[in-house]
């Protein structure tokens, strides 16, 4: 079903730039103004009638001249 699908997508795309802002914010905060090996995973699992995301977001912060 399209309306499905596209619902889906919106929320993956919320999920994917929310992480994106908190690893952002979390280098940020470090002294960074960059950040390296910047590697994201999504995983969908259900518990019960639920499904969830699981988001892991990994990089470098860094700073550079």
């Amino acid at each position: 079903d399209v309306k499905i699908n596209l619902l889906k997508t919106t929320i993956y795309l919320k999920i994917y730039l929310e992480a994106n802002v908190e690893l952002k914010a979390n280098a940020i905060k470090q002294g960074a103004n960059a950040v390296l090996g910047y590697n994201m995973n999504l995983t969908t699992t259900s518990f019960g009638s639920k499904n969830y995301v699981i988001v892991s977001v990994t990089g470098t912060a860094v700073e550079t001249a």
